[in-house]
């Protein structure tokens, strides 16, 4: 069996590790849990998960995402007048990315889409503005910081109205 997004799940931590022991030792199951550790909540009466997990769990392995593999997949599913403005601004792209330190995919693709909706409301731009590279690497920069941290939660509707009443 393979248990997603453990954290996520209403179950107490301690019953989600009894039905694995479960699994384990009386069924002879090979378990495959995917979660955040960092994330996982305890319950009233919860003992703690790395005191449990050493009972039940036998292997660990830490999964970090390979952001520039997926930003490169990501930009494949782009209109090809989009991509093209992104792909040479991949690097910037992927610091803004690591230095937000989420690490979640999702963000990052959400952030290429929120871009490429922006593009579509762009049919016509004029042509000081259509060929100025500083013009693109600033809008490309900023909006993927912000679009990044609105999903995190890190910027929220009334910050957002506050940096477009400053502009």
């Amino acid at each position: 069996p393979v248990l997603d997004d453990h954290e996520r799940c209403g179950m107490d931590t301690n019953e989600i590790l009894g039905v694995i022991n479960q699994f384990v030792e009386h069924d002879q199951a090979r378990v495959i849990v995917l979660a955040n550790t960092d994330k996982l909540g305890a319950g009233s009466r919860a003992i703690p998960f790395e005191s449990m997990r050493e009972k039940v769990i036998g292997r660990v392995f830490t999964i970090m995402p390979d952001a520039a593999s997926a930003l490169h997949a990501f930009l494949s599913e782009l209109e090809a007048e989009c991509a093209k403005i992104l792909r040479p601004r991949s690097d910037a792209i992927l610091r803004i990315f690591q230095r937000a330190g989420y690490q979640n995919l999702r963000q990052l693709r959400q952030a290429l889409l929120d871009f490429s909706d922006l593009w579509r409301c762009l049919p016509y731009l004029p042509a000081r503005v259509a060929g100025a590279r500083a013009f693109w690497d600033r809008l490309v920069t900023d909006l993927v910081a912000l679009s990044i941290e609105r999903r995190a939660g890190g910027v929220d509707n009334a910050a957002l109205s506050e940096i477009g009443r400053r502009c």
